[in-house]
């Protein structure tokens, strides 16, 4: 059995109040994406937050060329201390920088 379409139709329900019920639902989001249009065009007129960024992971700034594709390249014969908690692996912090921390690689420290 098929269910028609003129069987499918509340008697009861006037056309004019599914139009109003459509314009209001649209209406609805067509606020909704203004509201969020406002606030995403502000937020990339302010920019991201630089100085309150947490640095990268492992990143140590350091001279130019001083990274750790430049290490792997060379075979980690950088000049400097050797990295903590990393002695005798070839792992070495480039000349004049300090770690990140206390400097000992320990945990909780």
């Amino acid at each position: 059995r098929v269910l028609r379409t003129a069987d499918s139709v509340t008697p009861g329900l006037p056309a004019w109040q599914v139009l109003a019920s459509l314009a209001a639902f649209a209406s609805v989001y067509a606020i909704l994406l203004a509201i969020w249009l406002v606030v995403l065009r502000e937020t990339v007129r302010k920019g991201p937050d630089v100085a309150g960024a947490a640095p990268t992971v492992g990143y140590i700034p350091s001279s130019p060329g001083a990274g750790p594709v430049s290490a792997a390249q060379d075979g980690g014969s950088r000049q400097g201390a050797e990295a903590p908690g990393r002695a005798g692996h070839g792992t070495a912090w480039p000349a004049g920088t300090e770690a990140a921390g206390s400097g000992t690689g320990e945990a909780g420290e």
